[in-house]
């Protein structure tokens, strides 16, 4: 079952980039996959007594990920405060809305 797990990724063109244990226990439980590995630098499996207090050992790594910012959209905002709500509801009062629905 192993071998097909790790082919099953391999059929996906998908690299494991976790090389040592993860867990207390000496197993390599978590991974890493990924089709970019150039994507992903300085992996390092922290200790157990590191950043969580779990029985799996924390994975930390960077993204080299060039996220660009997108510009804020210029939108209208109504102050419907100000609005002249007598010459708005004039036409929409004297409309025969039976007739119309």
């Amino acid at each position: 079952i192993e071998q097909a797990f790790i082919d099953t990724f391999n059929d996906l063109s998908l690299q494991q980039l976790v090389r040592g244990p993860t867990h207390y226990k000496g197993n390599l439980l978590d991974l890493i996959l990924t089709d970019k590995p150039d994507l992903i630098s300085d992996l390092v499996v922290d200790s157990k007594h590191g950043i969580c207090g779990s029985d799996h050992y924390a994975l930390k790594f960077n993204l080299k990920l060039n996220a660009k910012k997108k510009k804020p959209v210029k939108r209208k905002i109504w102050n419907f405060k100000r609005a002249d709500w007598v010459n708005l509801n004039r036409p929409l009062s004297s409309e025969n809305w039976d007739r119309l629905l």
